[in-house]
């Protein structure tokens, strides 16, 4: 089961930021407390040119996915 999946604990724990080729630019994704369009948090694709990506590894039992 995923956690932390409105980002509203104000960290991006447990999720992972990396990319294509890990961190790309200067700006990263991150999490804000503005401009969310609900919650109180949001997480953020600050990166210029390139796309972060947040992920979050979970185990699934077969056939209850």
């Amino acid at each position: 089961m995923l956690s932390n999946i409105g980002f509203e604990t104000g960290t991006l724990s447990p999720w992972v930021r990396t990319g294509p080729n890990g961190n790309c630019g200067r700006f990263r994704a991150g999490i804000y407390s503005s401009s969310c369009r609900s919650g109180n948090y949001c997480a953020t694709d600050g990166s210029n040119g390139c796309a972060d990506q947040l992920s979050q590894q979970f185990t699934a039992t077969a056939g209850q996915v």
